[in-house]
């Protein structure tokens, strides 16, 4: 039971099926399986290391201000010099440790560093907990997201850009499942393709919200 629970949790907390951030980015990495794991992969490190790191930002210097209006202004700021932060890191070690895959690689640091899903990602885990009470429809069944109740420790901030992470890989994976059939001739020209995938993943929304709600 307590699987069955985090996976939903996953399902129900990542930013394609709530907030609609990263469903181009999805769109995308779904056309091919490998370059699908590659960049969840990717993008689980960019979102868990810059939870992590902005929440030891806001330990040290003393930025919890940035979470009161109207100084919350800057926190765009901030989220951005620390993703521009990790992905010249991540650049500069694969040129230096994996140079025989920088080439072939590199895009997806780059794809993963400037998609909104990350800055979402941000956004979400350093919100105050009251405005999430709405997503989280007073169920039980988000076994991970009642675990982030202080966004501000570390550890917990690092876990909430892993669960995002694993979010929208769980995302990718279903849209790759039936991505082939979504552009099936069988389908009516004005609805293949985009507007299929489009109207599938607001399906999957709806079930994972009716099923959040059930559990």
């Amino acid at each position: 039971m307590w699987l069955f629970s985090a996976f939903v949790s996953l399902l129900t907390t990542n930013l394609i099926f709530t907030r609609a951030l990263g469903t181009s980015t999805l769109m995308a990495a779904s056309k091919s399986r490998s370059n699908l794991l590659v960049l969840a992969a990717v993008m689980t490190i960019f979102s868990a290391f810059a939870c992590f790191l902005t929440s030891v930002l806001f330990s040290l210097f003393g930025l919890t201000i940035l979470l009161q209006y109207p100084y919350s202004l800057g926190l765009p700021l901030v989220y951005t010099l620390v993703i521009s932060g990790i992905y010249i890191v991540m650049l500069l070690l694969m040129h230096r440790f994996a140079h025989s895959w920088f080439a072939e690689y590199k895009k997806y640091i780059h794809f993963s560093a400037f998609n909104c899903a990350v800055m979402g990602t941000l956004y979400l885990a350093f919100e105050p907990v009251e405005s999430l009470k709405d997503l989280q429809l007073k169920s039980d069944v988000f076994v991970l997201g009642n675990l982030f109740t202080d966004r501000l420790n570390p550890g917990i901030a690092l876990l909430f850009g892993l669960q995002e992470g694993l979010g929208f890989l769980v995302a990718a994976l279903m849209l790759s499942a039936v991505r082939e059939r979504l552009y099936d001739k069988e389908i009516p020209a004005a609805f293949r393709g985009l507007p299929a995938v489009l109207i599938f993943l607001g399906i999957i929304s709806m079930a994972v919200y009716a099923l959040a709600s059930s559990v």
